[in-house]
């Protein structure tokens, strides 16, 4: 995969944009269904950006009350 001229999230903001733990979200990203792409760069996990939000876009309409209650 090249990488070149990507844009990656780190797992806090991936969490943030969840509105979930950070701990929790190193779970969901080293999950086997977990449905978009992560790599992992020697320890640290980072999300390309491209995919979350492509997976992010198809769970329908977000406005951003997503997880608050």
């Amino acid at each position: 995969m090249n990488t070149e001229g990507m844009r990656f999230m780190r797992v806090d903001e991936v969490a943030a944009i969840l509105n979930i733990s950070k701990s929790l979200a190193y779970e969901y990203l080293q999950g086997a269904d977990c449905p978009f792409a992560v790599l992992k760069i020697n320890s640290r996990y980072v999300v390309p950006y491209n995919s979350f939000c492509a997976w992010y876009e198809s769970l329908g309409d977000n406005d951003g009350e997503r997880g608050r209650k």
